[in-house]
């Protein structure tokens, strides 16, 4: 996978590759028992601004508690698949990064043992490996890192909008280090659970099922080659 990305840039001189699809962090065992050396680096943002910012997307649900979900289900796998200390797992949050780049940038750099390079916290993003297609919604990281983004909810989500995300994910977020802005105990009507779970299952409905399947026959069928079971966990690029 490294090799073909690469190839395709144009760049021979990479020392270090990395892979960020979210989908991927429900794969963590497989990848780990593939690549026991790889290193796990946990980016994590507050689930509210999350939620607000996922709605605009075009490739996610316009519900937003739907995507306040979603964010409560890779918190959950993530911190059951990195409860145990590792060397190789490193968590940060985003809020942090662009408070203090320079800092957190300088820890990421250290887990990953790389030079500590203070123009990293100073760059921003380029296009290279970005389709045309996707600049619509990830022009802000071609920009410089800025603190405008951190804590946008507060104008985005209406109190009513803004007591059910805590109502949902109060425990998720207070361990995260988020604080909560209400009460939180406002109870949830059956009208909107109801509600809640349709919009799931409608969203649900849309995932790449064929995938789950494929990865369930790698666990039940006999140990395939390293090449087949990786063509399991990254199917796109097989």
């Amino acid at each position: 996978m490294a090799r073909q990305y690469l190839d395709r840039l144009g760049k021979t001189d990479a020392t270090y590759f990395g892979e960020k699809t979210p989908e991927h962090s429900g794969q963590l065992p497989r990848i780990r028992q593939l690549f026991p050396e790889a290193k796990i680096l946990v980016l994590y943002r507050d689930g509210r601004d999350v939620a607000s910012s996922l709605r605009r997307m075009p490739w996610m649900s316009s519900d937003l508690y739907v995507n306040f979900m979603v964010w409560l289900y890779y918190c959950t796998v993530l911190r059951r698949q990195t409860a145990e200390p590792s060397p190789n797992v490193y968590s940060a949050r985003y809020e942090d990064i662009v408070n203090d780049p320079e800092h957190e940038f300088g820890g990421i750099l250290n887990f990953l043992g790389l030079p500590n390079q203070p123009g990293v916290a100073r760059g921003f993003g380029n296009r290279e490996g970005i389709p045309e297609r996707e600049y619509g919604w990830k022009e802000r990281a071609l920009q410089k890192i800025t603190r405008e983004r951190v804590g946008v909810f507060r104008e985005d989500l209406s109190r009513a909008e803004l007591e059910t995300l805590e109502r949902l994910g109060r425990h998720m977020l207070t361990t995260h280090g988020y604080s909560l802005l209400t009460t939180a105990d406002r109870p949830l009507s059956t009208r909107f659970l109801l509600k809640l779970s349709f919009n799931l299952s409608r969203f649900v409905s849309r995932l790449p099922w064929d995938l789950v399947a494929r990865e369930l026959f790698t666990r039940v069928a006999p140990d395939p080659p390293v090449e087949a079971a990786e063509a399991a966990v990254f199917p796109a690029l097989t």
